[in-house]
């Protein structure tokens, strides 16, 4: 009944500040934000490492003011565009968004196309991703298409940007169909360009693996995520936050497959990471904590899995505010966590709390809404409100089914319908047929779904009916 929260990493954040004064934003670095020495601060030339993104945001503001002063556009937008990737690596999402428009439109308006389109795919993350405004998010990928069509695009790695980001964005829509399409096209242009082992190889198998997990298929997830965490550990080493973002994303796959003390494992290595790197009242450390509190509580320590959870949303509720998306999936964990200690009024308030803030997060046809509402169904089994669980399971069975593939929480959906019809004097031979499909869904997973396939089999044994 838990809820996991998959990551998507922008990459590492590298500013050089050179002795006139001026200055300008590399790619990927092996992970640290630093400056270069300055006449004015620091020795000449020399890299000094910063301790943090607010410092590193000080510098780029400080790095502002003198811009403004040049009156030299292209800096002025690269500047904006950086202090928008700071800032949502703060979870300022919001300030992200303004800073990063105010970077493409300044860069388009002076024909600096190169930064109006990196500036629109930050957009598109930030948009889609962090606030959840995908139709939005979809323009923004039409803005860096026109860009990179001023810029040219000899060997395609422009579009396979543009591919990967609105894949990213379709799969959060669920449309996983469109989202398979772009990330497989994605994936073939940065592989023939850059070799298999290189860091933008490693952000296109991540998000594949996302969607692989996502559609039911944890095998080829593991195997993809176990390639992008090689390669993350090999470009950037073992204790940089994009580690840990993959580590996030294996744990979630080993949880899915039944390997609770690997997920425990990777989500604390990838907690620890996070705290030390971002602090500790971060968004990413509440994820982390929610996540592990999940496989916590799956390996039977609830007072710490509790402790973990009350934790994680009391950082998110505060990063983020409290009708945020991601507050609405930390809660789905904690109903989890109130439901399997038997606490089901309290669960029952958590599952309605998540389902009002996803309902103007994603609405009510998204698969994490029908989840959710799956969820509290179940609640209501346990409270004997059985009629009303029976509409809300429908309810959810319809979304998961309009959708390609098995989505997560949907053969749990169906074991739950089955125990409702059941409950409500319904039709037992679609009630045995719904819990045959949930079993020989979880069949098909593998060792992980053991103790579901065995709930099934005696289930359907009880009432009348081969496993």
């Amino acid at each position: 009944m838990s809820e996991t929260i998959g990551e998507m990493i922008l990459p590492g954040t590298y500013i050089e500040v050179r002795a006139e004064g001026l200055i300008g934003v590399g790619g990927i670095s092996t992970g640290n934000i630093g400056v270069v020495g300055t006449a004015s601060r620091g020795p000449l030339n020399e890299a000094v490492i910063l301790g943090s993104y607010g410092e590193a945001l000080a510098v780029v503001r400080a790095g502002q003011a003198r811009a403004h002063g040049l009156e030299w556009p292209p800096l002025l937008a690269t500047l904006q565009r950086r202090e928008g990737s700071l800032l949502e690596r703060q979870g300022a999402y919001a300030e992200a968004e303004a800073a990063g428009r105010e970077a493409f439109f300044a860069a388009a308006r002076v024909g600096a196309w190169d930064i109006a389109s990196a500036a629109a795919m930050d957009l598109c993350y930030v948009v889609g991703l962090r606030l959840g405004r995908h139709e939005d998010a979809l323009e923004w990928v039409r803005h860096a298409e026109v860009a990179d069509a001023h810029i040219g695009d000899p060997i395609g790695l422009r579009e396979a940007r543009r591919l990967g980001s609105e894949a990213s964005v379709r799969m959060a829509m669920a449309d996983y169909a469109g989202a398979r399409e772009r990330m497989e096209r994605a994936l073939a242009i940065v592989e023939s360009a850059h070799g298999p082992d290189h860091p933008i190889v490693a952000n296109a198998l991540g998000n594949l693996a996302a969607l692989h997990e996502q559609t039911g298929e944890l095998t080829r997830a593991r195997e993809l995520n176990e390639r992008v965490l090689a390669i993350r550990e090999a470009v950037l080493g073992p204790e940089h936050p994009d580690v840990a973002g993959t580590l996030n994303n294996l744990a979630s796959t080993l949880h899915s497959s039944g390997d609770l003390a690997g997920a425990a494992a990777a989500h604390g290595r990838a907690l620890r990471i996070r705290e030390r790197a971002l602090g500790p009242d971060h968004p990413a450390v509440a994820k982390s904590l929610s996540t592990l509190a999940a496989v916590v509580l799956a390996q039977g320590d609830a007072p710490r899995a509790r402790e973990l959870q009350t934790r994680a949303l009391a950082v998110m509720e505060a990063a983020v505010g409290e009708s945020h998306r991601d507050v609405g999936i930390v809660l789905i964990n904690v109903g989890a966590l109130a439901f399997t200690t038997g606490d089901h009024e309290g669960a029952r308030a958590h599952y309605e709390r998540a389902l009002a803030i996803l309902e103007q997060a994603v609405g009510v046809d998204h698969p994490t809404y029908a989840q959710t509402l799956a969820n509290l169904a179940e609640v209501r089994l346990a409270l004997h409100d059985e009629r009303t669980a029976l509409a809300e399971l429908e309810r959810a069975l319809a979304t998961f089914t309009a959708i390609d593939g098995v989505q997560e929480g949907e053969l749990e959906a169906r074991f739950t319908l089955a125990k409702a019809i059941v409950a409500t004097g319904g039709d037992r031979a679609r009630a045995r047929a719904e819990a045959q499909t949930a079993g020989t869904g979880w069949r098909k997973v593998g060792a992980g779904k053991a103790e579901s396939v065995a709930a099934v089999d005696a289930w359907l044994a009880e009432h009348g009916a081969a496993p």
